[in-house]
């Protein structure tokens, strides 16, 4: 009988070394085995360590917002140009490693941008790893040092393919090699992304026309690399899965409460060098399985790989840029695509602004917050290294405006019912639909303050697009005008019905 080398570190009746197999986990095994692994309440999410002093407007999550891009102008001297570097977000600082570009000056070192001021800084860490790129670079949580770090794994070093697994450790400003006895094979290329804790790593290209198809998870408080993977698949038999790829993107979407996490992954290379055939695919944490997603309504992206995605308010898949071979479509992709999760459906989102330029080998779609806003740094332009950064901001989506005037139409109807029906002596819920009226009126309040100053703001700054003038924002700025103005009536006669002069009214017609 074998003995299990996953968990040396853990008790022979270990919770997760009864579901393991040497170093393997069963796909259909695996959301036990997250739900009672991770034992610290510490388990980073994308929006943990978002500024609250920065202003930004959450979208309902019904409603898809479109974008206006603009450039971050910036020297050139700390972010250079390159393309295959690895980017991720946290507190507020978006930190840059890697990539790769044939010039003396590349800077290899990691870099943090903050994202408050725009300004760039060299990180002169110690125990550096050596220069790579196409490599994946997560957030993970030590429960050995008690801190948030980064995660870097594999990528490419020249003619060089690794394996090699580092740590950054943010508080005390060290890289450490996390040196294991099993590890996934050498990849570039990989796609990666964390829940509870744990990195999940898919796909790559191992060199010699070797391409993997296979899911791999890292196990932070075991430090242990494990091969997930279904019972079909570890008895030899036909396993339902995506094609080897490299070269692609994968977000991870967490619903229903918490109670449903999917993988989607999308597009890619093959281990011929084409773009995948198989291309859009979710991965369930909660059995293991893999679904083949070929039958959504919409206009489905074309194949592309060099891309990247991210999951906005755990419903739309946001999917940007990429490279395309092939001679009937667009070869260089200047689009920005959502998938609708819930409704199954894909749309073409507008962006105004700046004009669209190629996109891909970026690094990372870095998404900042609840809003949607995200950064694009450098990557491949025309198919030349670019240094240039990118912020695509979502802006108001006019449906939303019918969506405040109907609640102001619902006070209003509440107001005059309590206007034309009796009073407090013979109405004892009065002074509660008085409260919730006032409430439903303050939170409307905010809402239309924050909106009439977007809207102006846009009016001022975004003229540089003569599609979004379009649109006309003014007639949109006069119509919240009014609603404010209509808005405050609405709060000066619930005042009255409220005031104690009221009740003076109501006895003398009593009398």
């Amino acid at each position: 009988m074998t003995t299990n080398k996953f968990l040396t570190l853990k008790t022979e009746d270990s919770y997760i070394s009864k579901l393991t197999h040497d170093t393997i986990i069963f796909g259909e095994n695996l959301f036990k085995i997250i739900s009672g692994t991770f034992t610290s309440n510490r388990s980073a999410t994308l929006y943990e360590h978002t500024d609250d002093n920065t202003e930004s407007i959450s979208f309902c999550s019904e409603l898809l917002p479109f974008y206006c891009k603009s450039e971050v102008i910036h020297q050139g001297d700390v972010f250079n140009v390159r393309f295959g570097h690895s980017c991720i977000f946290y507190k507020n600082t978006i930190y840059i490693y890697g990539g790769n570009q044939h010039v003396e000056t590349f800077n290899s070192k990691l870099i943090q941008f903050y994202t408050d001021t725009n300004v760039f800084k060299i990180v002169d860490a110690n125990k550096s790893p050596q220069s790579r790129y196409y490599a994946s670079l997560d957030l993970i949580y030590s429960t050995e040092h008690n801190e948030d770090c980064l995660f870097l794994f594999g990528g490419k070093r020249g003619k060089y393919i690794t394996n090699d697994t580092f740590m950054y450790h943010i508080n005390s400003n060290t890289w450490e090699h996390v040196k294991m006895q099993f590890s996934p094979p050498p990849l570039f290329g990989h796609v990666s992304f964390k829940y509870k804790n744990i990195i999940f790593i898919h796909g790559g290209n191992m060199g010699n026309l070797s391409v993997s198809s296979d899911i791999w998870s890292y196990f932070e408080e075991e430090k242990k690399w494990v091969k997930i993977m279904s019972k079909d698949e570890y008895y030899n038999k036909s396993a339902y899965k995506p094609s080897g790829r490299f070269f692609h993107s994968c977000s991870v979407c967490v619903s229903n409460q918490g109670n449903d996490v999917k993988a989607y992954i999308f597009g890619g290379l093959n281990d011929t060098n084409k773009c995948a055939e198989d291309l859009f695919w979710s991965y369930s944490l909660n059995n293991g399985k893999w679904e083949k997603i070929d039958n959504s309504f919409g206009k489905i992206p074309i194949q592309r790989y060099g891309h990247s995605s991210t999951v906005l308010n755990d419903r739309w898949f946001l999917l940007c840029g990429g490279y395309n071979f092939s001679w009937h479509s667009r070869s260089q992709l200047l689009d920005l695509y959502a998938y609708d999760i819930s409704l199954n459906t894909w749309s073409n989102l507008n962006v105004y602004g700046m004009t669209l330029v190629t996109h891909h080998f970026y690094g990372n779609l870095i998404q900042v917050d609840e809003s949607g806003y995200f950064f694009i740094f450098g990557g491949l332009r025309n198919n030349e290294a670019s240094c240039k950064i990118y912020k695509f901001t979502p802006l108001v989506v006019s449906p939303f405006f019918n969506v405040l005037k109907d609640k102001i139409n619902e006070m209003k109807k509440s107001v005059h019912y309590l206007e034309n029906n009796p009073r407090k002596s013979l109405n004892p819920t009065y002074s509660k639909d008085i409260n919730e009226i006032k409430n439903s009126l303050s939170g409307i309040s905010f809402t239309l303050v924050r909106y009439v100053q977007l809207i102006n703001d846009l009016n001022e700054k975004i003229k540089i697009s003569n599609e979004l003038a379009k649109n006309n924002y003014s007639y949109l700025s006069e119509k919240l005008e009014h609603d404010n103005s209509y808005f405050d009536s609405l709060v000066k006669r619930i005042q009255q019905l409220d005031s104690p002069s009221s009740d003076t009214k109501e006895e003398s017609l009593k009398r």
